[in-house]
């Protein structure tokens, strides 16, 4: 019987330490939810833009591989001396002026030439501002240098829209912007051996020509503005 009273008393110590340990223990962990709900609100509460702008701008797994791909390029420059005979066609520029690209590439030296198009979204925007960093690199050198970007989609790049991508771009005074029939843009890419098949595989390539000069410096692959102004200097010195 002592046995039964005895255990009896235990029990009921240990019911009432239960008991009273409950509230303790739900009050210890109020402040844990409160951080878990205070973290919902907080995150429904913050800026998200970034994420919205990334899918917006068509953020995928396939600009990855592209961006890649580009510094792929970026880390293997090849520069060549070629001789290139321009074609005899007429091509227009940005402000609806027509223009002989022998005539005005013969007027223009020395200068830079690529070849882009404004709606390109993976080397084009490379491509363009290497040239806007170059013009900052070389300062008042850049006043002698002509820029030309040609463009490979004639068909919407028309001189009002290479008008309004100059102007975003914030391209300076010598900066020409080149488009014209679709045949004698092809004619063009294929006298610099820049003709490709899908305009959206283009390859990254830059020319340079220096006055006097009869070859071109024809430079593969991605270059920062710094690696295109050491290349201008390089060559304007010989």
């Amino acid at each position: 019987m002592t046995f039964f009273k005895a255990f009896s008393v235990i029990t009921s110590v240990l019911c009432c330490f239960i008991l009273l340990s409950v509230p303790a223990f739900s009050q210890d962990m109020a402040p844990h939810a409160g951080m878990a709900m205070d973290h919902d609100s907080q995150h429904s509460s913050m800026d998200h833009s970034g994420h919205a702008r990334m899918a917006d701008s068509g953020a995928t797994a396939m600009d990855h591989s592209a961006h890649q791909a580009m510094m792929a390029e970026k880390n293997s420059l090849v520069q060549s001396q070629v001789v290139y005979h321009i074609p005899d066609v007429e091509l227009i520029d940005q402000n609806g002026q027509k223009v002989k690209l022998d005539v005005f590439l013969a007027d223009s030296e020395p200068y830079a030439l690529n070849f882009i198009f404004t709606t390109c979204t993976t080397i084009c925007p490379v491509l363009t501002a290497s040239f806007a960093q170059m013009q900052r690199q070389l300062g008042p050198e850049a006043d002698g240098l002509q820029l030309i970007s040609i463009t490979i989609d004639p068909e919407y790049d028309t001189p009002q829209v290479l008008k309004s991508y100059s102007e975003k771009v914030r391209a300076k005074k010598n900066w020409t912007f080149l488009t014209g029939d679709f045949q004698d843009i092809v004619t063009t890419e294929e006298s610099f051996a820049a003709v490709t098949a899908d305009k959206m595989n283009h390859k990254p390539v830059y020319f340079f020509k220096t006055r006097g000069n009869a070859e071109w410096t024809r430079v593969d692959g991605l270059a920062g503005g710094g690696e295109l102004a050491d290349i201008y200097r390089k060559n304007a010195a010989l």
